[in-house]
């Protein structure tokens, strides 16, 4: 069976292989091929590069053991290659934690990323609701909304009200912090608000905390 295989590397197309495996294999699916001297991780890829010259295909080694890419996950990578003008596998690469993936699991520690129901409750000023409600308005798909106050105008409790409504809808919210100064000030904003800790990526997180966070996200356990 030939099975499309994209590798996060600086190509724009899959791989074509061979599968002789016993699990069967699925779009998104993580698998371990050899490439070129090496054995590499890749992802089952729904499109195929279609040529008419033969080859001899090589086989895949094996399925990974790991939560695969979800069609959501596929359509943005190929979506962010084409906007970004980016090769499909560096797309990939990007998504991916270093060069491999993480097999290990790690449910004990995503409980403290879950956002809780029974929290605090915070009031909003007229203002605040009337910048919320043109924010719902516009909907859940791609846009680009500037929020405009000064500080400590209550911008960030808008924010959260934002990001609430959106994890409750089933998807993930990315916020971006201009410098790692201000994480331990969010995050404590963002605990006292959702009752859970913020899944916080930059330069200074640990090797296993990227794994963690990265494995949550892969799997929708973290928000």
């Amino acid at each position: 069976m030939k099975i499309p295989v994209l590798f996060p590397k600086i190509f724009n197309y899959p791989f074509t292989y061979q599968s002789e495996i016993s699990d069967s294999l699925n779009p998104g699916d993580f698998v371990k091929a050899p490439f070129g001297s090496n054995e590499i991780t890749g992802v089952v890829w729904p499109e195929e590069q279609k040529t008419e010259k033969n080859f001899k295909l090589k086989k895949i080694i094996k399925k990974i053991n790991i939560k695969n890419l979800n069609s959501s996950m596929i359509k943005f990578i190929s979506w962010f290659s084409k906007y970004n003008l980016v090769p499909l596998g560096m797309s990939l690469k990007m998504s991916l934690l270093n060069k491999d993936v993480v097999e290990k699991s790690f449910n004990r520690e995503f409980t403290k990323y879950k956002i809780k129901k029974n929290t605090t409750k915070f009031s909003l000023n007229a203002e605040q609701k009337k910048s919320l409600t043109f924010l719902k308005k516009i909907g859940d798909n791609y846009n680009v909304t500037v929020l405009e106050g000064i500080t400590g105008s209550g911008k960030t409790l808008v924010y959260f009200e934002r990001v609430r409504d959106i994890v409750g809808k089933g998807f993930q919210a990315l916020i971006l912090l201009p410098e790692i100064a201000l994480t331990n000030q969010f995050s404590w904003r963002f605990k006292q608000f959702f009752g859970a800790e913020p899944a916080i990526w930059h330069s200074g997180t640990s090797k296993k905390n990227k794994s963690i966070i990265w494995k949550g996200i892969t799997e929708g356990k973290v928000k």
